[in-house]
């Protein structure tokens, strides 16, 4: 290799701020940098190349930064993965103990590599396109705040960080390790320009993100808004502004690469290689033997002088986000601390069957998590984890910092114009409080496989392995920076569960495929033969397979040194080798869940599929069959659109189907017909099933009992049991029936122990992680291949990220304008709504009513909708502050409560992220339907007003005027009463209600859908009400007669009072 072409590492002032400490860069370039940065300041001061370490920093010394850069791959304790530069082993490159840095608010450096700049190019200087120094001259028109505003009040759970012992000196070493790699500790530069001049740069950087504009779009964009400020003389001469988007990115600390590794993978194995791997190669081809992919691709370059020079450039790379950084950033963020599940607060565990399961820190597994244990294998025998050292074993659900992780992975194509599937891995923090922790700026996207296919269990681990690496360094426990916290703090991390749909998680957990003959179920020993037969349901009686029994067998395929003998394995055991098996207190069958909601709507479309509903007969029926529907877009067209795709329109056509499928098949006396329909005419084949309208009705009821048992968002072991029972009774129904049955039904009978384990369906279903999928197909791609696409979806991911940081640490002198730009970024990345988010919404809310922003005093004498309603509010009023002696305005012994001024009329109110209206709206009456809990029954009644009343020194409170629906004791008997409780449903007559009376606004339990019909037993119309949320039983009223009678759920205090579901 001659001078121009071999490559070394470069310490100029600039390439020091890498994570690695250093760039990769020719001899040429070396020199370039050399004049044009200088060098870095450690080198700068002891002018040599192989100066020794230093001693470690005392803890004592350590400050708490609240910033930092990544710590780059050779710093890791992966020893199959080469160093960058084997020349300059880690204990010989140049460092001092640096002076205390500024006050940092994003961590990142300003001359960073700007996040579009290609991996295999030499990174540009910093703002290319201005002159390379700013000014540190004041200037009258640049603020000099170079201190941002960072909130100094703890989060309310940082008394619960109490220390955990003395820091052993491997870790004080690791920790002043990653202290010493960042050289570069500045405040981004844009706080030290002029307000105008930063929110151009922050328009253009949501032009590009949110805008889907190019990045040309944008940097002309940019270029406009900054020619508008110079014609206005508002634009400053010093420091030159940014004339690009990726150097206005820069400036504001967004440069992204920083936490993004670029691995140099095999075309074919996603074997990874080191860029020195890549150098010392005889040739492209990949050295794990039988393998035919390529690990590199020469790029020939002319130069100024005509000579030709060649370059190794990988042929394919994965994207990877190192994961013990990214940690870093979240522990540095108040609202993530705040967020944090606090063990000092913890309610007791469940103690019966009866007790509410509200989230995931209720299930078993929470508790049983430990840290402190390696995992031992022998061949021939089960795996085990045993203790480090005596006495190692603890829980981590004790330690607010001990972090519980559940890992998704899943597919999904990204192309328009040709297949390309690439993989998605992400990892949640099961510890966030759960109107948080699915948003995405708390969710970390590891790395995104590159497509276009698929890769096989092999490539997978080679994808996944960094990973895996990096969570056992956090197992052990690493030190880290906490908020507000001088001195750093141990933290651990578990593997709590992996959730991913039925293929993805066979090929996570390397199990055999569901469509195997003997290992088809990944919990039991049910064959795929007996899925059609009452043995695959018969729950009592499954053998159960043992993780540690598992573990040992897969332990034995890793060490199978042919293709025969590991299919052996797999065909006698149905297990292969992961790389997660490696991963202490991991157990592949008991934290896999199955994602529930997907099979209970397949086993929908598979009964449409026999034509049994038939739907689409009837278009005209459907469409005005909702009378009022707070639900998903799409079920107002039941006729024309049979691909309900999104979780809430598959949970609440659920709700609604048996009412549909009454009013279809009903007789002329409310009764659903004995008959069989007609086949169709152009049926091939008539169908060999029992078509009885009764039974197929009898089985829908079942379905939709167990589904919207299963899916409540508080549910006890006695509901999820009732549920599971049900789902049973379907299969088992389905089968005396000769409906042909699928892997998701017999999987569907194993839901109750992943009840127990992991609480609430809310806590382990997949449509968050789905979710994330639709927004990283948003992104603009250029259509490379090679790992390009899946690079730029990487970046798009944690530019996303730093945004919000950016949000929450802007400087003083940010304009107001500024503020609200960022504002409305995070409203982009948090609840926007869809499908899930109306379920984050409301977890976020808890019991906070929202009022319209179109409210005003009005005056209650005179409410022309509603007569008397000053009596009445008074009434009211004088029930809620009975303590302030309130009566009368007129009265003189008591605290007047005025007719004018007390109370503000609005329009609509939010509460549990649902919006509901009221028929004194003057603009629409939509929503104006709801359930209300009432002397612990759910009423459906009518909203007339929403009120917010206000007397001096107390806080206002919000109460709504209803009218309760009418039921009369000649209501009739409907086929479903005996599951009316479970389902949410109540009959009354159509547009009949009680006197006006006005109650909390806090008893709104739920949005509601009302179906008409003509009951042809008692020749009047009535109203079908749904209700479309539920909570779980109350133990003291599940027997209770009234919620028998009503056909509605009791009010389920532990969950619509919980202090759980308080805002953090």
């Amino acid at each position: 290799m001659s001078r121009w072409t071999d490559t070394d590492c470069c310490y100029c002032a600039r390439c020091s701020t890498t994570p690695g400490g250093h760039t990769l860069q020719t001899y040429q370039t070396r020199r370039n940098h050399l004049k044009r940065n200088g060098p870095a300041p450690a080198r700068a001061a002891t002018g040599t190349r192989d100066q020794s370490l230093a001693p470690g920093i005392p803890l004592a010394l350590i400050t708490n930064h609240a910033h930092e850069r990544p710590l780059g791959p050779q710093a890791r304790d992966d020893a199959n993965s080469a160093p960058i530069a084997p020349n300059l082993p880690l204990q010989s490159r140049p460092h001092s103990v640096p002076d205390p840095p500024p006050v940092t608010v994003l961590g990142l450096p300003n001359d960073a590599h700007a996040d579009d700049q290609q991996w295999d190019e030499p990174a540009p200087g910093f703002d290319d396109d201005v002159d390379d120094s700013l000014p540190q001259a004041a200037d009258p028109q640049i603020p000099e705040d170079t201190n941002p505003s960072v909130p100094h009040q703890p989060a309310p759970q940082l008394d619960a960080l109490q220390d955990d012992g003395p820091f052993t000196e491997d870790e004080k070493c690791d920790y002043n390790g990653f202290k010493n790699s960042f050289i570069s500790q500045r405040t981004p530069s844009a706080f030290r320009e002029a307000p105008p001049v930063r929110l151009a740069y922050l328009q253009a950087v949501r032009s590009n993100i949110f805008g889907r504009l190019t990045e040309d779009a944008a940097t002309e964009g940019l270029r406009e808004r900054l020619d508008i400020l110079k014609l206005a003389d508002s634009l400053p001469a010093a420091p030159a502004p940014a004339t690009t988007l990726a150097t206005a990115k820069s400036r504001l600390g967004l440069n992204v690469d920083d936490y993004i590794e670029k691995r140099p993978i095999c075309t074919v194995c996603y074997k990874h290689y080191s860029i020195p791997d890549i150098e010392l190669l005889g040739s492209p081809r990949c050295t794990v033997p039988r393998c035919l992919g390529e690990v590199y691709r020469i790029k020939r370059q002319k130069s100024t002088t005509g000579e030709i020079t060649e370059r190794r450039l990988p042929a394919k790379i994965q994207p990877y986000c190192y994961w013990i950084p990214a940690l870093r950033r979240m522990l540095l963020r108040p609202d993530f601390i705040a967020a944090l599940w606090d063990p000092a607060k913890a309610r007791p565990p469940p103690q019966d069957e009866f007790s509410a399961l509200d989230d995931v820190h209720d299930g078993l597994r929470w508790r049983q998590a430990e840290v402190g244990l390696r995992r031992e294998f022998e061949l021939g025998s089960p795996a085990q984890d045993i203790e480090v050292v005596p006495g190692s074993r603890q829980s981590i659900s004790c330690d607010i910092l001990g972090l519980q992780i559940t890992i998704n992975l899943d597919w999904f194509g990204i192309t328009d114009n040709r297949p390309h599937s690439t993989g998605g891995v992400y990892a949640s923090f099961n510890n966030l409080h759960r109107g948080v922790r699915f948003l995405q700026h708390n969710v970390i996207l590891v790395t995104t496989i590159p497509g276009p296919k698929e890769p096989s269990l092999e490539q997978l681990n080679h994808s996944i392995e960094p990973f895996v690496v990096d969570f056992k360094r956090v197992y052990s426990g690493v030190l880290m920076d906490i908020c507000s916290r001088p001195t750093p703090r141990r933290v651990r991390n578990a593997l709590a569960m992996t959730t991913s749909d039925v293929p993805a998680s066979r090929k996570l957990n390397a199990k055999a495929g569901h469509s195997h003959k003997v290992h088809t179920c990944d919990q039991c020993f049910v064959t795929l033969e007996e899925v059609n037969l009452p043995s695959g349901y018969d729950i009592q009686n499954f053998r159960l397979r043992e993780d540690f029994s598992q573990l040992g067998h897969a332990y034995q395929s890793k060490h199978a040194t042919t293709v025969a003998a590991r299919k052996k394995i797999v065909n006698e055991f149905g297990v292969r080798w992961s790389v997660l098996n490696e991963i202490p207190g991991y157990c592949p069958v008991l934290c896999s869940p199955t994602d529930p909601l997907p099979g209970e709507s397949f086993k929908t479309t598979s009964m449409q599929s026999y034509g049994r509903l038939r739907l689409d007969d009837c278009p005209p029926m459907y469409e005005p069959l909702l009378l009022i529907s707070i639900c998903a877009d799409g079920l107002l067209e039941l006729g024309e659109n049979h691909s309900l795709q999104k979780a809430d329109q598959w949970r609440r056509f659920s709700a609604i189907m048996p009412v549909i499928l009454w009013m279809s098949w009903r007789d002329e006396n409310d009764n659903i017909r004995t008959d069989s329909p007609a086949v169709p005419p152009n049926a091939k084949t008539p169908p060999d099933i029992d078509c009885r309208l009764n039974k197929m009705f009898e089985l829908v009821l079942f379905l939709s009992t167990a589904t919207r048992l299963l899916t409540s968002r508080s549910i006890s072991m006695y509901d999820v049991d009732r549920g599971q029972q049900l789902l049973q009774r379907y299969c088992r129904m389905a089968l005396t029936m000769r409906i042909h049955l699928v892997i998701n039904h017999h999987l569907s009978m194993h839901y109750a122990p992943f009840f127990k384990n992991f609480g609430p369906v809310y806590a382990w279903w997949l449509f968050a992680f789905e979710r994330f999928n639709g927004l990283l197909e948003q992104v603009n791609l250029n259509g490379h291949a090679g790992g390009i696409m899946e690079l730029t979806l990487m970046r798009n991911w944690v530019l996303r990220h730093r945004l919000y940081e950016l949000l929450l640490f802007l400087p003083n002198s940010a304009s107001a304008k500024e503020t609200e730009l960022l504002q409305s970024l995070a409203h982009a990345l948090g609840t926007a709504r869809g499908t899930l988010e109306t379920q984050v919404a409301g977890f976020q809310s808890g019991q906070e009513i929202i009022g319209s922003k179109r409210n005003k005093f009005i005056n209650l004498r005179s409410f022309r909708q509603i007569p008397n309603l000053y009596t009445l509010t008074l009434d009211h009023a004088i029930v809620t502050w009975p303590a302030l002696n309130l009566g009368h305005e007129r009265m003189i012994d008591k605290t007047p409560f005025f007719a004018e001024g007390s109370a503000k009329f609005h329009p609509f109110i939010m509460k549990d992220g649902n919006r509901y209206g009221c028929t004194s709206a003057t603009q629409t009456d939509a929503d104006a339907f709801a359930f209300v809990a009432l002397q612990g029954t759910w009423i459906p009644c009518q909203f007339v007003a929403h009120l917010e009343l206000s007397t001096p020194n107390q806080k206002p409170h919000f109460c709504s005027v209803i009218r309760r629906f009418v039921a009369g004791g000649d209501m009739p008997m409907m086929p479903w009463d005996l599951y009316a409780a479970d389902l949410g449903y109540y009959l009354s007559y159509a547009n009949t209600f009680h006197n006006i009376e006005i109650i909390p606004s806090s008893t709104i339990a739920s949005p509601v859908a009302i179906v008409p019909a003509y009951s042809q037993v008692i020749k009047k119309d009535v109203w079908i009400s749904v209700s479309f949320d539920r909570v779980s039983w109350s133990s003291t009223l599940t027997k209770s007669n009234n919620c028998l009678q009503s056909g509605v759920e009791p009010l389920d205090q532990s969950f619509n009072e919980g202090e759980d579901d308080t805002v953090l």
